[in-house]
């Protein structure tokens, strides 16, 4: 079964629809909110996504003309801790470094080719395989 939630913010009509998965993992984040989540790699750390739609206005100064956006928010956590943090392009490097750092072979590449923010999934794929 494929359910959408949909959640409603006061900016210009933002509006987020959150994917739940047939068989989803339930963590809160940091910031103290629940997510259903998708197990993407599992070992000692897991990573985790979900798949957010975003309408977006069309024109900024038109709001009813929009358009869906799909987003993929991905989120890492220690297999024996019911908190994850969100991974973003801005945070990743030191995120990844802190929570893979018993793998210097994965940490030490971590920001350079192959193992840049859209590599996130390959890179847990590789720390999680040894």
């Amino acid at each position: 079964m494929n359910t959408k939630l949909i959640y409603t913010f006061g900016v210009i009509f933002l509006s987020l629809s959150i994917s739940i998965f047939a068989n989803p993992v339930e963590k809160k984040t940091k910031k103290g909110k629940t997510v259903n989540l998708e197990i993407v790699s599992e070992g000692t750390v897991n990573l985790y996504k979900v798949e957010v739609e975003v309408l977006k206005p069309t024109i900024p100064e038109n709001p009813m003309e929009s358009y869906t956006e799909t987003q993929i928010r991905y989120y890492v956590g220690n297999a024996n801790n019911e908190t994850v943090s969100e991974i973003t392009p801005t945070n990743y490097k030191k995120l990844l470094a802190s929570h893979l750092s018993n793998n210097n072979e994965v940490t030490t590449k971590i920001g350079s080719k192959g193992y840049k923010f859209i590599n996130v999934e390959g890179i847990f794929m590789a720390y999680n395989s040894n």
